[in-house]
């Protein structure tokens, strides 16, 4: 749901795993269900890489398709093998992809380097909501910082506040990132999903939708790699879903997104970027790396059980590296699920 989730009869928890259920009951049959079963009890490869796929159709009701809570699917026990929550499960690496043929790209050498776009309310008079989401940009950006800074070799940062259109298409034409971070926040208006990219001294918020937003990414040196899209906790009725905009710069030739579907809380944002960023700079491949990010914050509070699951795409299955390997990661194994009206 868009609503903010309420305590009911059932808890949060559970309300996941029954949801968890009903997806998996809809992909996992058949002779996808079997291979699934007879691949994930195996341990002989290292980890599997689950895509889903979503074919290419022109269909009003596609983008609630695409934007459905995937990473809440759930197998109970079955045969030989436990309980399976696909957002936690370590031998697991879910995403959902456009194109379902294989590709490994090269990993660039050197550090990989991020733009970080923090958007945050900056006018007098702030509510206490939108001064949270001020606080919780500035601790956002802080982290990312010091996580430079730990990983100096492997990752370098430049970080620009409330940039606007013109300010965000002048970054990424003039420089060359390897990924783009977004942190702040957006909304659900008219049926559209959009994003902050500038607060004015009155406190008017320029918004984006995801078309626009993935055309101010796409500088003379081509797509950033990598975007990270995420939400602070703040005023809106009704939040965005980013997982819409994952389509739409994929399509633009980014290779792979990673998107909250909700706002999140700082602390547990906080442990899902080290995470995700430590794995990649030790050339992790991006699936895997999102998925260890995932698992740790699942196991770091109920809250974080109940709600995180970033929405992540890539542009084509098979293991995507951004930095070279430095340990070795595991083999990989592929099970794919083709969307369609079938």
């Amino acid at each position: 749901s868009r609503e903010v989730a309420v305590r009911g009869r059932v808890e949060p928890g559970e309300q996941i795993r029954l949801l968890g259920e009903i997806l998996s009951g809809a992909l996992l049959t058949g002779e996808i269900g079997e291979k699934f079963d007879e691949l994930v009890t195996r341990s002989d490869h290292g980890w599997l890489e689950i895509a889903l796929h979503f074919a290419e159709v022109k269909d009003p009701d596609f983008n609630e398709f695409v934007q459905l809570p995937w990473e809440h699917l759930y197998l109970p026990q079955r045969h030989s093998r436990g309980d399976v929550y696909f957002a936690r499960e370590p031998k697991l690496a879910f995403v959902r992809t456009l194109y379902g043929n294989p590709e490994t790209p090269t990993p660039s050498g050197g550090k990989l380097s991020l733009l970080v776009v923090a958007v945050k309310p900056e006018s007098e008079g702030l509510t206490d909501k939108d001064a949270r989401i001020q606080s919780d940009v500035d601790l956002l950006v802080a982290g990312l910082r010091r996580l430079a800074s730990d990983l100096e070799d492997s990752l370098e940062v430049k970080v620009i506040d409330s940039p606007g259109v013109n300010g965000l298409v002048d970054e990424v034409t003039a420089g060359e990132y390897d990924a783009v971070h977004y942190i702040g926040f957006g909304r659900f208006d008219q049926g559209v999903d959009r994003v902050a990219l500038a607060v004015t001294p009155s406190g008017r918020v320029d918004y984006l939708d995801a078309r626009n937003f993935a055309a101010c990414l796409g500088g003379d040196r081509g797509m950033p790699r990598l975007v990270v899209l995420e939400l602070c906790r703040g005023s809106e009725p009704i939040p965005a879903d980013l997982a819409g905009f994952g389509p739409s710069l994929l399509t633009r030739r980014t290779e792979a997104v990673i998107a909250h579907q909700y706002p999140v809380a700082r602390e547990l944002t906080e442990r899902f970027n080290a995470a995700l960023y430590g794995a990649l700079a030790e050339g992790t491949p991006l699936e895997m790396a999102a998925q260890i990010a995932r698992k740790k914050v699942w196991s770091s509070d109920s809250e974080g059980r109940a709600f995180l699951s970033p929405a992540v795409f890539v542009r084509h299955p098979g293991g995507l590296r951004l930095t070279p390997q430095s340990r070795e990661t595991g083999l990989r194994s592929r099970v794919g699920a083709l969307s369609s009206h079938a």
